[in-house]
């Protein structure tokens, strides 16, 4: 039997509704009229026939776990009165998309790879999720996390050329304002997690001779399996500021995840919550420590990311392995060999047609006083800007009184290219399309003006 441990909010606990609808049907097997729907907010004793529970929104996982925030605990395999148990969103919350079709703006202020939040447009997905790993899913016992944290160099270096061929699994930690590595992680197949520091809290240098960390990197790299998360930023830091070089054989662990699930989030925390059964620990990174307690704290830290990722990247291979899918595993395949040229563009630049550039830039600002010349025809304005949002919110909503869609975080109504769209679907005014169409140009235009990439100079680095 089943227990879902949840509060009644607006549509009352398991009433039918279209959430409720959704939830049965995409989350459970059974039915939903024979599953025990408890109301957390009574704190009520679990029947004994209860076998697993489903704690369902924030509200409910307050009474069964005080102070644990929903987007951290989601996920983990769990118990709630000596029963298994699992945490996920709430069904109303996952249909209630007020105030969240702006994912943009949702995303903007937390969106990296250790605290990257969970869009509400992508609740249900996680919720069918952890669902799944609770009901249907044999639990994956996880090997015990082993590392060393700041290792003798010598024996560590004899133990990695001795390891050279096997699969490494590797993930570096930096102070990302000044490209300074705080620390690398990396592992060979199924070894302990080595954690080599390169600069201790107080900034001094916890190896004399750290340079043969990067000799190490640079000979094993090229030949073997990488085993990473989010590459290009890891290789291409180690590239562009250390030396250190790679091969093609590269598994990203983030690009595999966004092949397999594209409109999912794809951060190593999201990663590791979909293939494990690992306890989120993305909130003990510490950027710049600054006593030995926090220092310890970030090395443990970087651990567990390596330690983390070789267990998704053995629930992904597995999975492509058995899923019979040519379609996928071609995609996931191209991902990868990806990596190498687009880490080598980046590191290069790319040569540049400087003819066919010049001729593009004048088509286009030929094209943008064409088009401006008619919104102001249009506008009856002589100096309206179809760039500007002021002007925009002016003519549009203060002088046709258009129904305004949305506001700023500031409160000032919008006028983003979404929002234009949205006007435009609801309003026929060819202004609307002329706006949107120098926009588009304009940011084209924009494009081309870049600076010439110079490759780094690494005698001045």
């Amino acid at each position: 039997m089943i227990a879902i441990f949840t509060t009644a909010d607006r549509f009352g606990l398991a009433a039918a509704s279209k959430p409720w609808e959704a939830f049965e049907t995409g989350c459970l097997r059974g039915k939903l009229q024979d599953t025990i729907v408890l109301d957390a907010l009574t704190r009520p004793r679990v029947p004994d026939n209860v076998d697993k529970i489903i704690i369902l929104g924030q509200k409910a996982l307050d009474v069964a776990y005080p102070g644990m925030a929903l987007d951290k605990f989601r996920g983990q395999l769990t118990s709630y009165q000596n029963r298994p148990a699992i945490a996920s969103y709430h069904p109303i919350d996952a249909f209630d998309q007020t105030g969240s079709e702006d994912s943009e703006d949702f995303l903007a202020a937390d969106d990296n790879k250790d605290t990257a939040r969970t869009q509400p447009s992508n609740y249900f997905f996680w919720i069918r999720r952890d669902c799944e790993k609770l009901l249907y899913q044999t639990p994956i016992n996880h090997p015990p996390l082993k590392y060393h944290a700041c290792p003798n160099l010598e024996k560590f270096l004899a133990y990695a050329y001795a390891h050279k061929n096997e699969t490494v699994y590797l993930d570096i930690e930096t102070r990302r304002q000044e490209h300074t590595l705080n620390c690398i992680g990396i592992a060979f197949g199924d070894s302990p997690v080595f954690v080599l520091p390169i600069y201790f809290y107080n900034n001094q240098k916890a190896y004399g001779n750290a340079e043969k960390i990067l000799v190490m990197l640079n000979r094993i790299l090229p030949n073997t399996t990488v085993v990473i998360h989010n590459s290009l930023f890891d290789l291409f830091n180690l590239a562009r500021y250390y030396r250190v070089s790679c091969g093609w054989n590269i598994f990203d662990t983030m690009l595999c995840q966004h092949r397999m699930f594209p409109e999912a989030e794809k951060s190593l925390g999201h990663t590791i919550s979909y293939w494990t059964y690992l306890p989120f620990h993305k909130d003990m990174s510490i950027e710049n420590p600054h006593n030995p307690q926090q220092q310890a704290q970030l090395w443990e830290y970087n651990a567990r990311d390596v330690y983390a990722m070789r267990e998704v990247y053995k629930q992904q291979t597995s999975y492509l392995a058995s899923c019979n899918d040519p379609g996928l595993i071609a995609s996931v395949s191209q991902a990868n060999s990806s990596v190498y040229p687009y880490l080598l563009a980046m590191l290069k630049g790319l040569p540049i047609d400087e003819i066919a550039l010049g001729s593009t830039k004048v088509t286009l600002h030929r094209q943008l006083r064409g088009i401006l010349r008619v919104a102001r025809i249009l506008s009856g304005k002589p100096t309206f800007n179809p760039n500007s949002a002021q002007q925009c919110s002016e003519y549009f909503y203060g002088g046709l009184h258009y129904e305004i869609p949305g506001a700023t975080a500031t409160g000032k109504p919008k006028m983003d290219q979404k929002t234009i769209y949205k006007l435009r679907l609801k309003y026929p005014n060819p202004l609307l399309d002329v706006v949107i169409a120098y926009r588009l140009k304009s940011k084209a235009s924009s494009m081309l003006d870049f600076v010439p990439y110079n490759p780094p100079h690494y005698e001045h680095i």
